[in-house]
């Protein structure tokens, strides 16, 4: 009775510490970036001057450096305060490669501290009242082909010339996932049946997918017994059968899986049914 005590309090902890990922955003979805609310007023002049003065400091990626002579990225650039120190930075946002990609330039002095790359689209910022430094949600879509997505939180992370963008936690789905209209606050929950299924859309599916692999129909990962998670949304199928959108924190391996499984920052999302699904109540 102690064990099973000890070990409810343990899940419990690990899921809340997780689920502040989601509260925090309000929801993992949404996305209603809206620069202006970020970046500060510059006069066209402004701008050219600061962004001359960006392409001409060192360790600038050389890409970079010729999309900008080429006029071909100008839009990508944002002059905001990134590390609160009251000096404008700049973010950027836009082409790298064959895709798009976030690199942040921390104003240091004359030049630019200059952090690494994560591929995407920013699509939320907020501010941590904590350190002052900005974090991102960033929305990835690969490419050739896109079967799946993910959507990473960001933290900045700046120390004397070194800056880095570091993923905290990454959420993976099928490209086709059925995504929620509505959500509710995160339930934590653990499977009590072994090889119990994770699908991409709320329904039983078990010829089509789209995808080049497949375990079967439209299940995208199977769990253990003892597998941690969160429900976020819900729909009730044709046959009244409850589903669940659900976070699967991947505190065990699955017995099979068609999405990333990589600890400790991946999760994996998609529905399971509700019916061998217990819920974690902190009473």
């Amino acid at each position: 009775m102690r064990y099973k005590v000890l070990m409810r309090g343990f899940l419990l902890i690990f899921l809340m510490c997780s689920s502040g990922y989601l509260t925090a955003q309000s929801s993992i979805f949404a996305g209603n970036l809206n620069w202006a609310d970020w970046e500060s007023p510059l006069s066209s002049e402004q701008r050219k001057t600061k962004l001359d003065e960006l392409i001409g400091a060192p360790k600038v990626p050389s890409f970079i450096v010729q999309q900008y002579k080429a006029g071909t990225n100008h839009d990508a650039f944002h002059f905001t305060d990134a590390n609160s120190d009251s000096e404008l930075d700049v973010i950027f946002n836009g082409p790298v490669g064959n895709s798009d990609g976030v690199i942040v330039f921390i104003k240091a002095g004359s030049t630019y501290i200059v952090s690494n790359t994560l591929g995407g689209e920013i699509i939320e910022i907020e501010r941590s009242r904590l350190s002052g430094l900005l974090l991102f949600k960033i929305l990835q879509n690969p490419c050739c082909p896109a079967e799946e997505q993910y959507r990473l939180i960001a933290h900045l992370s700046t120390r004397p010339n070194d800056v880095k963008l570091l993923t905290s936690v990454e959420y993976s789905y099928k490209r086709n996932t059925e995504l929620p209209d509505t959500f509710f606050s995160p339930k934590p929950f653990v499977t009590t049946r072994t090889h119990y299924n994770l699908r991409a859309q709320p329904r039983i599916d078990s010829k089509s997918n789209d995808w080049t692999e497949s375990i079967g129909g439209n299940v995208v990962a199977i769990y253990p017994v003892g597998s941690i998670g969160k429900a976020i949304a819900e729909k009730v199928d044709e046959k009244g059968r409850l589903w669940w959108f659900v976070v699967m924190e991947n505190n065990l391996q699955p017995t099979k899986s068609l999405l990333v499984y990589k600890k400790p920052t991946n999760m994996s999302m998609g529905w399971m049914s509700q019916r061998f699904l217990k819920v974690l109540r902190n009473n």
